[in-house]
């Protein structure tokens, strides 16, 4: 599902990612460990697409679709889903067609979800709750990456 291959990623003189080997398969649930500034966020933003690696590569499956969800929440929690989603498509211009058509892919299912540190902050009871369903949708195939601090959350 994702492939990483010698990644490295430099912002200026610092090299947030080093020499990046790694594979994700189909339906594994993937954890990256590591203290604040280890590259967890880098990561996910070079396999999502958001920027691009200094040298490497990295891929996913052709195809496959995908849900980011990051370590900051960027919603305004007074506004719904589809609220969030008119605000963000009115500042970027996009057209209204293609608004209704990018909503229903950003909420149909995802074949692959990148979790940057979900855990960060939430109480221990929402801590296992959260991982719960996490078991569940790894049982049903998701493919999930999820970073965290936690050596506890790691090993599951």
């Amino acid at each position: 599902m994702i492939g990483a291959t010698s990644l490295v990623k430099r912002f200026g003189r610092h090299e947030a990612l080093r020499g990046i080997d790694l594979a994700v398969a189909t339906g594994e649930l993937f954890a990256l460990i590591g203290p604040d500034g280890a590259g967890k966020t880098t990561f996910f933003r070079l396999v999502a697409g958001v920027i691009t690696p200094t040298s490497g590569s990295v891929r996913r499956d052709a195809g496959a679709t995908f849900g980011l969800v990051p370590q900051r929440f960027s919603l305004y929690e007074d506004l719904t889903v589809d609220e969030n989603l008119d605000l963000r498509a009115s500042l970027y211009s996009v057209p209204v067609a293609e608004v209704k058509r990018r909503g229903a892919d950003l909420l149909a299912r995802p074949d692959l979800l990148l979790l940057d540190e979900p855990t960060t902050g939430v109480d221990p009871v929402s801590r296992r709750e959260l991982w719960q369903v996490l078991a569940e949708l790894h049982q049903g195939g998701l493919t999930i990456v999820v970073s965290t601090p936690y050596m506890d959350e790691a090993e599951q």
